[in-house]
């Protein structure tokens, strides 16, 4: 994995590659950030066709704020010049390869939805990990907030739907309130077979 070192060569980078890049936002004094890097090199060795790219966000800060960044570890993928996604947090080398495995059904097949989903969980919600896993088992990227971790994204959570419960999952702006997987699937456009 290579490191920018400034906003010109990511630019470049950007100009000389329209297939699937990642840009891996770190700072050296986030413990996760260096797990994240350390899962992304996995994943970039596994995947030579994959570009994938590191950028200290304490260095290099002309970056970040562009894309709404303002946490680290972050993952900014894009794909044919432009931003598709980021990527908060901390995620294992078999989300990333969801995610490649999605951007090579997308291309195939333009009419495919990118879903932008977000599931608020709680320490010790076994619901929350069977969301999660359902998520994963079919390959939907998504993005974790611990709200026993983050209480200003609790409160917030309870402003958006009036409940208090995890998970609650956001997808596309519209809220699953506990593991309902028809709902889950209705939201995503998953018809049942």
């Amino acid at each position: 994995m290579e490191e920018l070192k400034s906003k010109e060569e990511f630019d470049r980078v950007i100009s000389e590659n329209k297939s699937l890049v990642l840009f891996a936002f770190y700072t050296e004094t986030s413990r996760k950030s260096v797990e994240a890097l350390n899962v992304l090199g996995e994943f970039d060795k596994a995947n030579e066709n994959i570009l994938v790219y590191s950028i200290n966000a304490t260095e290099v800060r002309d970056i970040h704020p562009v894309f709404g960044i303002n946490s680290v570890p972050a993952v900014l993928v894009f794909s044919g010049g432009k931003k598709v996604n980021v990527i908060y947090g901390l995620q294992n080398r078999d989300y990333y390869e969801n995610l490649l495995s999605e951007a090579s059904h997308s291309t195939s097949d333009s009419s495919r939805k990118v879903n932008r989903v977000v599931v608020y969980t709680s320490d010790g919600c076994p619901w929350c990990a069977r969301a999660k896993e359902y998520l994963r088992k079919i390959r939907v990227p998504f993005r974790e907030i611990n709200v026993s971790r983050k209480p200003s994204e609790a409160e917030r959570l309870v402003k958006k739907t009036g409940q208090m419960g995890t998970p609650q999952i956001d997808i596309n702006g519209n809220f699953v309130v506990g593991f309902d997987k028809p709902k889950i699937d209705r939201f995503l456009g998953i018809r049942e077979n």
